[in-house]
C-alpha cells in the first residue's frame, strides 16, 4: 500500500496582493496546502480562486494579538499545524522624523514587528515539537540600509532582521528553517498604502518601485531559497541592493558620504 504523504500546511500572512499574492501563486503545488490571510476578504477569496490547488482563505488583522492564538488553534483544528509561515504583511513610510508622531511610530512597530513576533510566537512551539517547519519573514533591503523619511520603517525592519538573526541560532538545533527576504524596490502598490502626511496627496506609486522587479521575481527567489535553505536573500536590480554589499566594504564615513550625495 502507498504511503500517503501530509499535504504541508503554508500560512501566507499578507496575500491578499503583491508578494504575498504572487507567492501563493509560485507555491501553489500539489505537495502545499495555503492557508492565505489578510483584512481584505474579498481580495483573498480572487487569489484563492485563482490558484489551481487547496487554498482556504483566512481573513485577519494582524493588529489584533489577541486574536493570533485563536487563529493558530482554528489553523491546527481544521487542516493541521502549519509547517511554513512566511509574513509579508507590512506598512510603508513617506515622512520625515519630526512629521512623524508616537502613534505612527507605533503602528509600524505593530504591522512590521510586533505582529510577526506574536504570529511567531503561536506558530513556533509546533514546528519545535515536530523538529521541523520554517519561519520566513519578507523584510526590506531598508531593514540593513537607512535612508531619509524612513525612521519608523527603517527601525521596524532593522528590529525585524536582528529577531530573525537571533531566531536563527535559538531554533537551528531544533530542525526550523528561519529565511530573511530583503527585498530592494518591487513593483507593487506598496508606496500607496505607505505612511503620508495627512495633507499629501498621492501621485502615484513611487517611480523607484516602477523601476524595481516585480513580485513574481521576489516569489520565485523566495521560493527557490525555501528550496535550497538559505538563510537571507536580497532580490533586486543590482543597482538597487548594490548598497548591501558596499556597506560591508567600504568604511562607513565613505558609505555615509554615498547616502548622503544620493538623497540631497
Amino acid at each position: 500500500m502507498d504511503k500517503i504523504v501530509r499535504k504541508k500546511n503554508v500560512w501566507i500572512v499578507g496575500a491578499s496582493s503583491g508578494i504575498g499574492e504572487a507567492l501563493a501563486k509560485e507555491m501553489d503545488r500539489p505537495e502545499y496546502r495555503l492557508i492565505l490571510s489578510a483584512r481584505r476578504a474579498k481580495e483573498l477569496e480572487k487569489v484563492a480562486s485563482g490558484l489551481k490547488t487547496e487554498a482556504v482563505c483566512l481573513p485577519m488583522d494582524v493588529l489584533q494579538f489577541e486574536g493570533h492564538a485563536q487563529l493558530v488553534e482554528e489553523i491546527g483544528s481544521k487542516w493541521g499545524d502549519v509547517d511554513i509561515l512566511i509574513y509579508v504583511a507590512g506598512k510603508g513610510q513617506r515622512t520625515a522624523f519630526m512629521e512623524t508622531g508616537a502613534k505612527d511610530f507605533q503602528l509600524l512597530m505593530d504591522i512590521n514587528f510586533n505582529a510577526f513576533v506574536s504570529v511567531v510566537r503561536q506558530v513556533v512551539p509546533g514546528m519545535i515539537s515536530r523538529k521541523s517547519g520554517a519561519v520566513v519573514a519578507v523584510n526590506s533591503i531598508q531593514g540593513k540600509i537607512a535612508i531619509p523619511s524612513r525612521t519608523a520603517y527603517v527601525a521596524s525592519k532593522h528590529a525585524l532582521l536582528g529577531f530573525m538573526n537571533s531566531l536563527r541560532l535559538e531554533l537551528h538545533a531544533c530542525g526550523i528553517h528561519v529565511l530573511s527576504v530583503l527585498p530592494a524596490y518591487v513593483r507593487t502598490e506598496f508606496s500607496l498604502r505607505a505612511l503620508k502626511k495627512a495633507e499629501e496627496v498621492c501621485q502615484g506609486i513611487d517611480p523607484n518601485h516602477l523601476k524595481g522587479v516585480t513580485p513574481q521575481t521576489v516569489a520565485k527567489k523566495t521560493f527557490r531559497a525555501l528550496r535550497k535553505g538559505s538563510l537571507e536573500i536580497h532580490p533586486g536590480r543590482f543597482s538597487q541592493v548594490a548598497g548591501v554589499y558596499l556597506h560591508k566594504i567600504l568604511p562607513y564615513k565613505i558609505f555615509y558620504w554615498i547616502l548622503r550625495k544620493k538623497f540631497r
